[in-house]
């Protein structure tokens, strides 16, 4: 099995990131609307649902996110801006698969696919490529 090679500095970044682009795709202007829409929430629901354990549990999963993706990269012995997205992208599959499954059978909205999808997918492309150059550097 090859090391765990994870550079923990690109780890916190990309974790930083992750929920810069969750609050971002979240917002009523850019996702928001069809998300709460597709679960059935107003606005009003979600502040009152968003204590500061959540946000804490929301951190530390991203954290953990992160962290499987530097690892992925590494055992991957991927390094650059290239190979960060293309892992990116096909870790987000394996995540967007199982996203899919639970939507599917919980017989929710067909837009939720897109809306989790899609964060998920900015989520690690993005990450992916940080983690990726950082790697190459």
């Amino acid at each position: 099995m090859p090391d765990w090679d994870v550079n923990y500095v690109a780890v916190l970044i990309t974790t930083v990131a992750a929920m810069v682009i969750g609050f971002v795709w979240y917002l009523p202007a850019v996702a928001g609307k069809s998300w709460m829409a597709a679960i059935g929430k107003t606005e009003a629901e979600l502040r009152a649902a968003g204590t500061p354990s959540v946000y804490i549990a929301a951190v530390i999963l991203a954290l953990v996110q992160m962290t499987v993706l530097a690892a992925v990269l590494g055992w991957a012995g991927a390094a650059g801006i290239r190979d960060g997205i293309i892992a990116g992208v096909l870790v987000w599959l394996l995540v967007f698969a199982a996203i899919a499954m639970n939507v599917l059978f919980e017989g929710r909205s067909k837009s939720l696919y897109w809306v989790y999808g899609g964060n998920s997918l900015v989520t690690f492309v993005i990450a992916g490529a940080v983690i990726g150059w950082w790697r190459a550097m």
